[in-house]
Order: structure tokens, then sequence, then C-alpha cells
């Protein structure tokens, strides 16, 4: 997190939540499974500042008393990627759509994998015939 361990000593768990509702639904999970895994949410540092959080906390007993045990990685950078890609996708999905050429994606066993409208506005064409012409086989 970026943080000298003594800027964190004293701070409580539900201030480190962005929105207190994140911690109520991981607090839910971990009522229900007895441990969570994975939890995404967006984390607060004591300094007020933001970030993506993925935790894992699970029971453990320390010295004969039942405590818990957790890790939180920062994945800001993951969760940026990932929002950099969804909008790419937002723009290519666009211009797939609007293009004047009709196309027809395959993948390696001709499977139909994408296609857009233009592919069938051909008077000939329906969403199940093929474009490809195949030469008979020998």
């Amino acid at each position: 997190m970026k943080l000298p361990i003594t800027a964190l000593i004293g701070t409580l768990a539900p201030d480190s939540y962005a929105d207190p509702s994140d911690r109520e639904r991981a607090m839910q999970v971990m009522a229900e499974h007895g441990w969570v895994e994975n939890f995404e949410a967006l984390r607060r540092r004591p300094d007020g500042s933001e970030f993506w959080g993925v935790v894992t906390i699970v029971p453990i007993d320390f010295e004969g008393e039942d405590c818990v045990a957790g890790w939180l990685y920062d994945i800001t950078e993951r969760k940026r990627a990932e929002e950099a890609q969804a909008a790419q996708k937002t723009v290519l999905d666009a211009v797939f759509e609007n293009m004047d050429q009709g196309v027809i994606m395959y993948d390696s066993n001709m499977t139909v994998t994408a296609f857009n409208e233009q592919a069938f506005h051909r008077p000939t064409m329906s969403p199940t015939a093929s474009p490809i012409r195949r030469p008979p086989p020998t």
C-alpha cells in the first residue's frame, strides 16, 4: 500500500473501505463461508487516497485465541488496464458494427465467432449461410 507500517497502527479495518457497503458484503461472505477470498473493493488509505484492493481473510488460531489473518494487494493498475481494455472494446465494437463491409469471423474450426449485420445484407446471404466457397472434396 506504499505506506510505512506505522501509518496503519491504530487504524480500523472498516475505515479502509471507500464504500461501507463493500465491507458489509465482505463480512456477509465471511459469515456464510468462514473466510473471504479475492474480494475486490475500492479501499481508502489512512491519508484518504483511494485504491483498488483485493483481500483474502481466513480464520486462524493465534496462541489459543481465535483471530483472522488477512492480506491485501493493491490492484489499481490492473483495474485501470481492465477499464482501458473495456473502453477500447466499446470503440472497436462500434467500428465493427458501423463499417460498410460485411465481416464474418471464424475460429480455426470454421465456427462463426462474430459477424456484423452488414455481412447479411446481400440477398444471397443469411445467418446460416457461409460466404466462404470451399472446393469440393477430392
